[in-house]
């Protein structure tokens, strides 16, 4: 159901004039009216709830909000005192929806623009395909239902989808060990191992967060108890969850870490040793199962819900047509960010290892706080979309890998972010994006950066076909090294480990989120001669103990000296390069004439390095036409080392000297 305000905001008819393809609308003034109607169980306002982070529920949650006036949700609103909600309702059609309309919910704070946090596709009922005669959803996602779908969903992927079958005649790979449990009952689990003893059939594999560690797990001290066979009733319950969805699909193995891999300080031989075997272990499972939203082994990975939140709305627009003539047409109301919401911003998908696990498994089966979700390599599915996501929900995300085919990842990606990469470049855009995502999620363990990654990077290159340095790519490399920290500069938002990890020119030696340099050489100014990097061990693309980049390009000297700070707790510079001060055209950044300079880990001053000349640049890229201006790398000499390393890339629009 939808309540009154986001009704009125569809019914309004002046708003859908095809002369006109934006409208701004006011949508809930207050919390009470909002809390009012998620209660009531309205299908827009509580995905807008759930789409807000923890923070932004209390401070809307403690603002009173009477009486305020109606704001657009494109305008600043730096005079408004209170918080607000607002809406966009947008012609389809620039975002690659023809026919279609898109409505947009902000949450508006005072001193920033408005920011959309969720977004709804509406498609005319004619074209939308989605079973909209489905029969209602169980109250919990431990249903027989539930699992009798995820059994049908295995079927059809098994039987018919030709990218997920294993090639005829390759001999079965398996892990060092996994868990053993009789079919049907399962009611006793021991510890395999399967160079003792071969398995017969597939295993599955389980994706979780570890939580608070009280409960068994594999240790020297535990392996004789393990081996022996323990009830399943004595594991967490998770874990017991995970065995019955195994039971379910015929499955009598499963991989599970803290069970497979020996724990302790006295076992990092055995973690390192099997830390490289994650792409075996996970591209061989048969199926993931992801707790993607179960905070610990300890609760369960099922989850009851209120059935009247999933299901997709049909609504009413009344539209202009010639002249004067009024036109109603039913639209489906689809969530647009559904597989953001549902599985990228999951729990577990916080997690750094996890990446890994959801790239390499060849099916997935997502357990979500609200319902089941579907994943492999032909069709991502739900139990409101069980015969697979409509074709606009599917194409609105690029954090979907499964779809390996470097074609049809370049079809999904967002190329204006990306507008001016190599046209041929699209597996290596693939690797961006998870870069990506993956700077940032959390590691517990800093020094696991390459490792925890390693079995995508060995996937990505048999894609590629191109060497792997330090997280990035030959082929591309001088466009890659201009990587940058992402948003405003904020203390202690970046980091730099103690212990050495990567080479500093590496988005690898940095804790935190950053942008991928694009893959594109063509107006480059710097070339790479040469690199070289030591390793750990002979895996290439795990853990480094050093390494050295050799660049050509034309090498400036350099000062920095803070002029003012931003409001995002950065600091705005005045750069001189060779004494010469750097400008930024007043038609390239209107009303601001400082370079913009992203430095890897925030730092007040560069005193220091202004007065010993330890500070070079080097003007590494190009820009012409829309957003033109010139990338510059900033290095700072080591005079210990006797060699520079990176400090940053700095995009500077309209460049001037």
């Amino acid at each position: 159901m939808l309540c009154s305000k986001c009704k009125g905001c569809l019914q309004t008819e002046a708003y859908l004039n095809t002369a006109q393809a934006s409208h701004s609308l006011a949508h809930h003034q207050t919390y009470q009216s909002l809390e009012q109607a998620i209660d009531a169980g309205c299908y827009i306002c509580n995905r807008f709830w759930e789409a807000l982070s923890a923070q932004e529920h209390v401070l809307l949650s403690s603002t009173v909000g009477e009486g305020v006036e109606p704001s657009g949700a494109y305008c600043s609103i730096e005079s408004v005192q209170h918080y607000l909600i607002s809406t966009s309702l947008d012609d389809g059609k620039s975002y690659g929806h023809p026919g279609c309309y898109l409505l947009q919910v902000a949450y508006n704070k005072p001193a920033i623009i408005t920011c959309f946090r969720a977004s709804f596709l509406l498609e005319p009922v004619e074209c939308a395909n989605t079973n909209l005669a489905r029969q209602s959803l169980a109250q919990s996602t431990q249903s027989p239902e539930t699992l009798s779908l995820a059994k049908d969903w295995v079927r059809e992927c098994t039987a018919h989808h030709e990218r997920c079958k294993r090639p005829v005649g390759e001999k079965p790979w398996y892990p060092t060990r996994l868990l053993s449990f009789d079919l049907p009952e399962a009611s006793i689990v021991r510890l395999l191992e399967t160079n003792q003893i071969t398995p017969v059939g597939q295993y599955m594999t389980l994706t979780h967060r570890w939580g608070p560690v009280d409960h068994i797990i594999l240790t020297k001290e535990t392996y004789p108890q393990l081996l022996e066979g323990l009830p399943l009733s004595t594991l967490p319950q998770l874990f017991r969850d995970a065995v019955s969805i195994c039971r379910h699909l015929g499955v009598g193995y499963i991989w599970i870490d803290s069970l497979c891999i020996f724990q302790g300080n006295d076992s990092i031989g055995d973690w390192q040793h099997e830390a490289l075997l994650m792409k075996n272990v996970y591209s061989n499972s048969f199926c993931n199962i992801s707790a993607a939203d179960t905070p610990n082994c300890s609760q369960s990975i099922f989850n009851s819900r209120d059935p009247r939140l999933l299901n997709p709305q049909v609504v009413e627009l009344t539209l202009c047509g010639e002249g004067s003539a009024k036109i109603t047409e039913r639209f489906v109301l689809s969530d647009y960010r559904f597989w953001k919401s549902e599985v990228s911003d999951a729990l577990v998908n916080k997690r750094g290892w996890v990446l890994q696990e959801r790239f390499l498994a060849p099916r997935i089966l997502h357990f979500s706080k609200r319902q089941l979700i579907w994943e492999c390599c032909e069709k991502d599915a739900a139990e409101v979309y069980p015969d697979g996501l409509p074709l606009a929900l599917s194409t609105s995300s690029d954090a979907r890998f499964k779809q390996m085919d470097s074609s049809d990842y370049a079809g999904r990606v967002d190329r204006y972010r990306y507008r001016e990469a190599d046209g041929n470049s699209a597996p290596h855009l693939l690797w961006l994006r998870i870069v990506e995502l993956y700077t940032a999620s959390a590691l517990t363990v800093p020094s696991d950066k390459l490792i925890a990654c390693s079995g995508i990077a060995k996937r990505v290159a048999e894609i590629v076909q191109d060497d792997y340095v330090a997280g990035m790519w030959r082929r591309y490399l001088e466009g890659e090294l201009l990587w940058m920290v992402q948003g405003n500069h904020q203390p202690g938002r970046w980091t730099r480990p103690r212990e050495y990890r990567a080479p500093s020119w590496s988005w690898a030696s940095i804790d935190g989120p950053i942008t991928p340099g694009e893959p594109r050489i063509q107006d480059s100014l710097i070339t790479v001669e040469d690199y070289h990097l030591d390793y750990w061990t002979s895996d290439k693309t795990a853990a480094i103990r050093g390494g050295w980049l050799r660049l050509r390009g034309v090498l400036k000297k350099t000062t920095l000296a803070r002029k003012s700070s931003t409001p995002g707790g950065g600091y705005y510079w005045d750069m001189m390069l060779d004494n010469e001060r750097v400008n930024v055209l007043e038609d390239a950044s209107p009303g601001n004439t400082e370079p913009r300079v992203m430095l890897d880990i925030l730092q007040e001053d560069f005193k220091e390095e202004n007065t010993k000349g330890l500070l070079f640049s080097m003007c590494a890229r190009s820009k012409t036409g829309d957003g033109r201006g010139i990338y510059i790398l900033l290095l700072r000499w080591l005079k210990e080392r006797r060699e520079p390393f990176a400090v940053s890339a700095l995009p500077m629009p309209g460049v001037k000297r």
